[in-house]
């Protein structure tokens, strides 16, 4: 391989296909479900101090593995269903108590931090990664570089790195 396609080693921005999309919203989706049926047990063994927090799990999972728009897709998501089965009134996505709307935009605040967070994460994982194969890359060659001894094989290593 040569210096000039060093810049397609990393993969791009959903190289994995939408597959792998599908499956990530299918597994974030169940987690929320899971969530709501943990929350419903506790619910009716009285625990109800911090059911919310059972709905972070799915949201930085979605936002770790898929991004920042799944992630935010996965906090809306968990913010309306926490609405709809936990809090009064029960069963309907209106509030009657203030204090639980400010849940809600908690909740909803911290999805948008930890997708955006995870998703410059993800970006910055893809910028090391194709910077390594870079400097290996270059490693290479100044190794190469280093063995000429002759001119007539330095101009042959220069040219075929050109081609």
């Amino acid at each position: 391989m040569t210096l000039a396609l060093a810049h397609r080693i990393a993969p791009a921005p959903g190289a994995e296909g939408d597959g792998g999309l599908v499956a990530g919203l299918l597994a974030t989706a169940a987690l929320i479900g899971l969530a709501s049926l943990v929350g419903m047990t506790l619910l009716a063994r009285g625990d109800v101090a911090d059911i919310g927090l059972l709905y972070l799990v799915p949201v930085m999972f979605a936002a770790i593995r898929l991004g920042l728009r799944p992630g935010l897709a996965a906090g809306l998501l968990s913010s309306l269903c926490y609405n709809y089965f936990f809090i009064p009134p029960r069963f309907t996505l209106a509030v009657a108590d203030p204090s639980h709307l400010i849940t809600l935009v908690i909740l909803l605040g911290v999805a948008l931090v930890g997708s955006h967070m995870a998703a410059r994460l993800r970006h910055q994982a893809s910028l090391a990664q194709a910077q390594a194969g870079r400097d290996a890359l270059l490693a290479g060659f100044a190794g190469r570089l280093m063995g000429v001894t002759r001119r007539d094989a330095l101009w042959a290593l220069l040219a075929e790195e050109v081609a």
